[in-house]
């Protein structure tokens, strides 16, 4: 009788383990999966930022060239040519002198991608990084909206320096670019220690 109480004892004891170690070896999978993937996302994430910074910069640059005018011009009249077959659409009116206000939203267009690109890891961030990060992601995409908009109505008034100061970065204390700058540097901060220790330790070649 002893015997078997003892192997009931076991049996019912291996019944419980299994699945407690089964869920054990679940939810330390569940933490190495996240973790490569918070790795990964977390260096993806930094490089996307920085990309996204030298976008703006490049937008906001007052430096252009006939060539660049020349394309913001056909640009215009490819959307006019398109808006002629929608019924009530406003036409862009065509100042060859103002061609350079619209550089910004030119600039902005070409780089459609990396927009792109970075819209799309918006929500990655909000599930692996929580809302600290997704919010200052949120406010760095705004700045695209507010450029674009500054840029349109300062083609309709050149002479508009509320609109100016927001299309384009007129010295070094621009806000909108010491902004984009502390939100890169606050993502870095947070998101470094997470990739920093997969990155190689760069030997140098010692001088002979």
């Amino acid at each position: 009788m002893i015997l078997g109480s003892v192997a009931d004892f076991l049996i019912a004891g291996g019944t419980i383990a299994v699945p407690f170690i089964a869920n054990k070896a679940l939810n330390t999978w569940r933490k190495e999966h996240l973790g490569k993937k918070q790795i990964e996302l977390a260096s993806e994430i930094m490089i996307i930022v920085m990309d996204f910074q030298d976008i703006i910069i490049s937008a906001r640059n007052h430096i252009t060239s006939p060539m660049e005018l020349s394309e913001i011009r056909n640009w215009l009249c490819e959307v006019n040519a398109r808006k002629q077959n929608i019924p009530n659409s406003m036409l862009w009116p065509i100042y060859d002198d103002r061609l350079a206000c619209l550089l910004p939203i030119h600039r902005l267009n070409k780089s459609s991608e990396t927009i792109e690109k970075f819209s799309e890891i918006l929500n990655k961030c909000l599930i692996y990084f929580g809302e600290d990060i997704y919010k200052l992601l949120v406010e760095m995409y705004s700045f695209l909206n507010k450029i674009r908009y500054a840029s349109e109505k300062l083609y309709e008034n050149p002479s508009n320096l509320e609109f100016e100061a927001i299309a384009f970065a007129n010295d070094t204390n621009d806000p909108i670019s010491k902004r984009i700058f502390d939100i890169g540097e606050e993502i870095k901060q947070n998101l470094e220690p997470i990739y920093k220790d997969q990155q190689i330790k760069w030997k140098k070649l010692k001088k002979s």
